[in-house]
């Protein structure tokens, strides 16, 4: 009975002890396996971050069946902190364009200037004259430099602050008539946006045909909306005088509002008014 429990003894100390090496190495090789998968995700992130800065100019090929395209995701971005670079600036520098990854790129309220940056191709369409449309009517400042082969041959200013009388295509938004380069031969699109609201930059390239389909429609609709707001403020500021109570003056100040915000957002109160 002795000689069996020291040998039990024995044999559970061993098991412990064998369980305690075991137990160490495995945590030792787990840490060195969680080290090694580490290297390959820390080297795919250095690679993401350092993408952008070493990656080609931006790039669409378009045909005519895709007109209109959105063109937010192929810009190539650059922020000018000093807003002191000229287009010939950013011709003759090695500019380190940001790659944008959204469709409507968004860069909020910022005092800085905003470069964009984009070569289109196409082989149906080569020579033919085609829309840029930014659906921006809130911008303060566009400038546009239409490039063929890095020759400027289009330039023009437009936006908010721009009198219609000195817009080519005066509209409710920027719009900017363009003749695509010939086959074989780039198109690269440069413009500058400096703007005291919010900056969104909903770029699309379309054909005059299709941009004149799609005026129609909208004018349409805005005509009966702004008819719905303008008699809704005409009636309670009707009210407001007659009943002199303050809660027609609300609606009157909330239709009011209303009218004013809308006709900015749209640029439909630049068109009328």
């Amino acid at each position: 009975m002795t000689e069996s429990r020291v040998m039990r003894q024995l044999f559970v100390r061993a098991r412990y002890v064998l369980s305690h090496l075991l137990t160490s190495n495995l945590s030792r090789l787990k840490l060195t396996a969680s080290f090694l998968l580490r290297v390959p995700v820390l080297v795919l992130l250095l690679l993401t971050t350092v993408t952008p800065q070493i990656a080609a100019a931006a790039e669409i090929n378009i045909s005519r069946n895709q007109l209109p395209v959105n063109l937010g995701q192929y810009l190539d971005i650059y922020e000018d902190p000093e807003r002191s670079l000229t287009i010939d600036d950013i011709l003759a520098q090695d500019i380190p364009w940001q790659r944008s990854d959204e469709a409507i790129p968004t860069l909020g309220i910022s005092e800085s200037a905003f470069w964009f940056n984009l070569v289109v191709t196409s082989e149906d369409l080569a020579g033919e004259n085609l829309i840029l449309v930014l659906e921006g009517p809130t911008l303060d400042r566009i400038d546009f430099y239409i490039a063929h082969d890095e020759q400027i041959l289009w330039q023009e200013t437009l936006g908010d602050t721009v009198s219609f009388d000195e817009i080519a295509l005066p509209y409710r938004i920027p719009v900017l008539a363009f003749d695509l380069a010939q086959q074989d031969r780039e198109t690269r699109i440069y413009f500058r946006i400096r703007s005291q609201v919010g900056i969104e930059v909903p770029l699309q390239i379309t054909s005059a045909e299709a941009l004149t389909k799609d005026s129609q429609s909208l004018l349409a609709f805005f005509g009966g909306f702004f008819a719905f707001l303008s008699l809704c403020f005409a009636l309670c500021t009707v009210l407001c005088y007659i009943m002199r109570e303050r809660q027609f003056f609300a609606y009157t100040l909330f239709f009011g509002c209303t009218l004013i915000f809308f006709l900015s957002q749209t640029g439909m109160g630049r068109v009328w008014f």
